[in-house]
């Protein structure tokens, strides 16, 4: 699991058929995927992403640490559904729920450094899955209906008080 731009190596820009009515008008627009949350087999592994986790008292916001284009930006959900990092100043970050076999977890919950979880988007009420759009080839990460995508978190640092600087976000 990582950006799409980075498990392609490239930017992901999709191709969309433009119409008019419902007819094909010959032109084609393009769509940035690049940002988005993707998926691909394990026998084309990539890094996971560092994300930051921010406790608030509804649910955890998510941040983006790893070097590169993504860096600072918030996780958060699309209008329709795709998860992916989107700029604070334009999208407000998503809040996400830690779900385990038998229900919410908290970070006591959590003694190893490592935990097998599902991550539930708060404003859906829906957890990450896997999902693919009709009009690409790629497996995004989704919060749009009720299928669950078991995911395993490294712990790198607990009770960080801020990212790298109080007033940073």
């Amino acid at each position: 699991m990582n950006f799409l731009d980075v498990l392609l190596g490239r930017p992901a820009k999709i191709l969309i058929a433009g119409s008019g009515g419902g007819v094909f008008s010959g032109r084609f627009n393009e769509r940035d995927d690049s940002h988005l949350l993707g998926h691909q087999p394990a026998a084309n592994p990539h890094l996971s992403p560092i994300l930051y986790f921010r406790h608030t008292k509804d649910g955890y916001q998510l941040y983006v640490r790893s070097p590169g284009g993504h860096f600072g930006k918030a996780i958060s959900r699309g209008s329709q559904g795709e998860i992916g990092a989107f700029s604070t100043e334009r999208t407000a970050p998503a809040r996400f729920e830690l779900l385990g076999a038998y229900g919410p977890l908290t970070l006591a919950d959590m003694t190893g450094d490592s935990v097998a979880c599902m991550l539930r988007e708060r404003a859906s009420g829906h957890c990450l899955h896997l999902h693919r759009r009709h009009d690409s080839r790629h497996t995004y990460l989704f919060a749009s209906y009720d299928a669950k995508l078991h995911l395993k978190l490294t712990i790198l640092e607990r009770n960080a008080a801020w990212l790298n600087h109080p007033d940073e976000i």
